[in-house]
């Protein structure tokens, strides 16, 4: 099976690393609207695409487990040996991000692909639910210096960026495209915003999954139920639709200091509640169950 991801961040590497030996082939395509630490300076020095988010994937991909931790490693200056090995391999070939990406492909011995959603760097635009608050990037509202209490009442991206055309063909290919945890607002929906995604999502006509996060945030979806991240992952996705949500069933305790995602299907999907997280860690998406909840799912289409 074709199993296509899309995110960033953390979630998105994490699931893929859990999912890496199941025998289905895997590409993920990944955002590109990070602005700060290493891969904002990256951006903003070589104009390439953020590689941080890059990094995580190819890492979690890679046969070698030893990759994951050395990519991790950081360099005298604080900066990720995978973001600077994402940067050597763009420019020796003259700036072409897809070729950099293959030729690390191949170094790693990755059965798997990973895609930028756009070779063109964008940025996010927040405005916020009070009707005057408007926030200019990644950073900014990931960790907001505006009052955290309001919410985002619409995302935008600027400048407009294209679908790139690798991840459009893979979406084509696909057998299902998953929509993984992570970040709503700073890591999933920017990927829909790109343009020709959508469109991409809904000419192809597979089943989308979105895997729902096990707490919210504060200042982008503190006080969200499932439904509310579902109904958000559609209002972004249209026209094309959303088909099945995996969400947490809130059967494990969380500590006081987090708010979990209650569990509240939307109408539309198909829903599937099932424990995703574990004792030990109970503010986060465990990678291992959310990919078991996934194969369970895809054995079914």
């Amino acid at each position: 099976m074709n199993i296509v991801t899309i995110g960033g961040g953390k979630g998105q590497s994490t699931l893929l690393r859990a999912l890496r030996d199941s025998g289905h082939r895997l590409t993920a395509i990944v955002s590109v609207m990070d602005d700060g630490g290493s891969s904002g300076k990256m951006r903003e020095l070589h104009g390439i695409v953020p590689p941080g988010d890059l990094r995580r994937n190819l890492a979690a991909l890679a046969p070698d487990d030893s990759v994951y931790d050395r990519w991790n490693e950081r360099d005298a200056n604080g900066d990720p040996i995978g973001n600077l090995e994402i940067l050597k391999s763009i420019q020796e070939h003259n700036g072409d991000i897809g070729a950099g990406l293959v030729s690390l492909e191949s170094k790693l011995n990755l059965t798997h692909r990973v895609l930028p959603v756009s070779i063109n760097p964008s940025g996010l635009i927040a405005e916020y639910n009070d009707g005057t608050t408007l926030v200019h990037g990644e950073t900014h509202i990931d960790v907001p210096r505006h009052d955290s209490n309001l919410h985002i009442r619409r995302l935008t991206i600027q400048p407009p960026v294209d679908l790139y055309e690798p991840a459009r063909l893979a979406i084509k290919q696909a057998d299902v495209v998953v929509l993984t945890m992570g970040d709503l607002y700073t890591s999933i929906i920017p990927n829909l915003l790109v343009n020709g995604m959508a469109q991409a999502l809904s000419e192809a006509g597979m089943p989308v999954v979105y895997i729902c996060n096990r707490a919210t945030k504060q200042g982008e979806t503190h006080g969200f139920s499932s439904g509310d991240f579902a109904n958000e992952i559609q209002r972004y996705l249209s026209p094309a639709i959303l088909t099945h949500v995996i969400a947490d069933d809130n059967s494990v305790p969380a500590s006081q200091d987090v708010e979990i995602v209650k569990y509240e299907p939307a109408a539309g999907p198909s829903w599937t509640a099932v424990a995703l997280a574990t004792s030990d860690k109970p503010g986060r998406v465990d990678g291992l169950l959310a990919a078991q909840a996934l194969l369970r799912l895809c054995a079914t289409f």
